[in-house]
């Protein structure tokens, strides 16, 4: 069963709001239904809610006017939008508006769980992707000419890939070339956690009777953020198949959908980022070179925090400030110690990892100060300490690769790319391992 979440019903027929909490309830989640859109965005505030799935034709306001407003109140929520009227312009228009997926009706209970699944995976990966904080925060020379850079090119229509370890901030320097560009939408798709044979019906879209289960044309991200961005995270992982498709894209200004006997054209801005590094791949095979010097066209590469000691105390002290608000509590103040361990750390994880401890130890503190032992609280890193992986009698080797697993992502936070990195296997290869382990992370 898929993870439970927190999602918000719009629609004025009763008889299918009847049926959504049901159908969504039997999934586990925990579901809240509104007959219009007015008390729903009353309702609605950051992180109240995982999902919004919304009916378009609605009275008083319709569904594209809720969804515009939603966005603009919570501009990272994932929404999904439901017909029966639906067309492929339609569909378009929603999700240029910023609408995670697009649900005709009829539809199964197995097309609603799926369209639930990619859209709150989409969230998760964007959250992945970044820091919690959408400010970028830099005293330091190289990153802030890195910055500049960045907005020097953000007008133009040339191809950025943004290189750097795992939790450096890509995606946040991906947002802000978008935000400076004046396109629109924004639309992030991550290349690491989609199987190759979704990604690329994800990303191409895909035509009725294209392949069991294909009942009805659906418009892939390409399509969808044509006149705007899209955001290839973790570009690396792409398949050999999927690199010369995505090579195809950006010397045609093409795509053809699954299935389908015609091409169509858009205009789209590509932002890519990678933790890996590119040219070594294409040296190794294991890259397309034609691909890589398409993508390499504006390179910023974000040097990571241990190369910018004068960030480690804002950095700290805008986390501080983040969560506290959030929280609605007192700021508290950082000990000698705790101070002496934020500047002598090396921050394998990056701003995600103090992002992560900082979060943790407001909630620990006491007397309204931080101590070291709560930064460290829970998160040693795990790879430092072997004794813990001495294997017992009896054990198997599947108990010692779940331990390990577990063991590794609670390093790193619950970060599924900065522990696969230091496991040695891919994003994908983790992927695949929890779902193979059934390991709630």
């Amino acid at each position: 069963m898929a993870q439970e979440k927190k999602i918000m019903v719009v629609d004025d027929d009763e008889a299918m709001r009847a049926a959504l909490f049901a159908a969504l309830s039997r999934q586990g989640h925990e579901v809240e239904i509104f007959d219009n859109g007015e008390d729903a965005l009353k309702s609605l505030g950051p992180g109240s809610r995982d999902l919004v799935i919304s009916d378009v034709k609605m009275a008083p306001m319709d569904g594209m006017e809720f969804l515009g407003k939603l966005k603009k109140k919570v501009p990272d929520m994932p929404v999904i939008m439901i017909t029966a009227f639906g067309t492929v312009a339609m569909a378009v228009s929603a999700m240029k508006k910023g609408a995670s997926d697009f649900l005709l009706k009829p539809f199964s209970l197995d097309d609603l769980d799926a369209c639930v699944q990619r859209a709150v995976t989409s969230r998760t990966l964007e959250e992945d992707a970044g820091t919690e904080g959408s400010k970028i925060v830099t005293g330091d020379p190289a990153f802030s000419g890195l910055i500049k850079v960045a907005d020097r090119v953000a007008a133009s229509k040339a191809t950025v890939l943004i290189l750097g370890e795992s939790g450096t901030g890509k995606e946040l320097l991906a947002r802000r070339v978008h935000q400076k560009s004046g396109r629109d939408p924004l639309i992030a798709v991550n290349c690491a956690a989609i199987p190759d044979n979704l990604l690329e019906s994800e990303l191409m879209g895909f035509e009725k009777g294209a392949f069991t289960g294909a009942v009805k044309t659906r418009i892939g991200k390409f399509e969808a953020a044509g006149g705007g961005t899209i955001l290839l995270d973790e570009v690396g992982e792409l398949s050999p198949m999927l690199q010369a498709k995505l090579l195809r894209l950006l010397q045609e200004k093409v795509v053809e959908r699954l299935g389908g006997d015609h091409t169509i054209p858009v205009d789209v801005r590509v932002i890519a980022t990678t933790h890996r590094n590119l040219a070594t791949m294409v040296q190794e095979g294991e890259f397309r070179e034609d691909l890589y010097y398409r993508l390499n066209v504006i390179p910023l590469t974000i040097p990571p925090l241990r190369e910018r000691p004068s960030d480690l105390m804002p950095l700290a002290e805008h986390f501080l400030d983040l969560y506290t608000e959030r929280e609605g509590l007192q700021k508290p103040n950082l000990s000698a110690k705790a101070k002496e361990f934020i500047v002598q750390h090396d921050w394998p994880g990056n701003v995600r990892e103090m992002e992560n401890r900082l979060q943790r130890a407001i909630l620990l503190c006491q007397n309204n100060e931080i101590s070291e032992e709560d930064i460290v609280y829970g998160s040693d890193l795990i790879m430092e300490n072997h004794d813990d992986f001495d294997p017992a009698p009896g054990a198997t080797i599947r108990d010692m690769e779940t331990k390990l697993i577990m063991a590794t992502l609670e390093s790193t936070g619950g970060n599924q790319t900065q522990a696969a990195k230091h496991l040695g296997i891919s994003r994908r290869t983790l992927h695949n391992k929890l779902k193979i382990l059934r390991i709630e992370t």
